[in-house]
C-alpha cells in the first residue's frame, strides 16, 4: 500500500519542452534595463527537468542524453552529467547556429544510470532514424 507523501512510492520524472527565444528573453529586457549594448538574440532552446525519488540516490551520478534533429538534417547528441536527484539543464541554439541548423525539429531526452535507462521523454515528432550504408 502506498500513502501519499512517502518518497519511497514516488516515480522518477523527466520533463522537457522547447521554446523560442529572442531579445525580450534576456535578463535586461525582463528587468527593464536599457539594452543599447546588447546584441539581438533569436533562437530556440530545449528545457529539461528531472526529479528522482530519494530511494534512487544510489543511481547517481547519472547521465542525461539529449538527441536533437535539426531542420537542415543535422543530428546531434549531447551528454550531461547528473549529480543531484533533481535539477534542470537548458540547451540553447541561437543566432548563427540557429539559422545554420534551421532550428530544432524534434528531440529525445533520456536519463541513464550507467547503461540502464531510467526514464525517457520524446518530442511528439520524434522518430528513430534508419541509416543506409551506400557502399
Amino acid at each position: 500500500m502506498c500513502l501519499i507523501g512517502l518518497s519511497s512510492c514516488s516515480q522518477p520524472s523527466l520533463s522537457s519542452f522547447t521554446e523560442f527565444i529572442d531579445s525580450d528573453y534576456c535578463a535586461a529586457a525582463r528587468l527593464g534595463i536599457s539594452r543599447d549594448c546588447t546584441d539581438e538574440i533569436f533562437g530556440q532552446q530545449v528545457v529539461m527537468t528531472w526529479n528522482l525519488p530519494w530511494r534512487m540516490r544510489n543511481l547517481l551520478p547519472a547521465t542525461l542524453r539529449l538527441h536533437l534533429y535539426c531542420g537542415d538534417g543535422h543530428i546531434e547528441t549531447l551528454v550531461y552529467e547528473v549529480h543531484r536527484l533533481s535539477g534542470y539543464r537548458i540547451y540553447c541554439l541561437k543566432n548563427e547556429d540557429y539559422h545554420a541548423y534551421k532550428g530544432i525539429v524534434s528531440y529525445k531526452v533520456t536519463l541513464f544510470s550507467g547503461d540502464s535507462e531510467i526514464i525517457t521523454r520524446r518530442h511528439h515528432l520524434w522518430t528513430e532514424v534508419i541509416s543506409f550504408n551506400n557502399s
